[in-house]
């Protein structure tokens, strides 16, 4: 692997390199940096509960009619993935979302996150939906 003279090694971009994509913890200094430039950086939560609940705060209608500008708060943030689970999905659409997550140049955001946000943000749209097919379909019969 050779590496142009002039180009500069950004110590960030190698922590994520060997990390794989696990999402690393940011420094301070880092933080106060994404902070001031107005971007949403997200602390720890005490429990996964937490996650599930900040969509809860929107009315129902008004997520389904999010705004383009809403999207990037919705799923574009960096939340701690807790309890990693493999899920498979196809190659081309596992190209697609990587080429998505790649366009948004935010350096916190990796594949996992990005789909855990958009299950956090369907499971939360449609729980009503959700529940009520499950009483349909497990009901018992006798």
């Amino acid at each position: 692997m050779t590496e142009n003279q002039n180009s500069k090694v950004d110590p960030i971009a190698t922590r994520e390199l060997i990390s794989q994509g696990i999402p690393m913890k940011r420094k301070e200094s880092e933080m106060k940096c994404s902070q001031s430039e107005g971007q949403f950086v997200e602390s720890e939560r005490p429990n996964d509960e937490s996650m599930s609940k900040d969509f809860s705060r929107v009315p129902r209608r008004e997520r389904r009619k999010a705004d383009k500008g809403d999207y990037e708060s919705l799923f574009i943030c960096r939340n701690t993935l807790r309890n990693r689970k493999t899920i498979y999905i196809a190659k081309e659409l596992q190209d697609t979302l990587a080429e998505i997550v790649m366009s948004m140049r935010n350096r916190d955001m990796t594949i996992g996150i990005y789909v855990e946000n958009i299950i956090l943000h369907h499971l939360e749209t449609y729980k009503d939906e959700i529940n009520k097919l499950a009483e349909i379909k497990f009901r018992k019969l006798l």
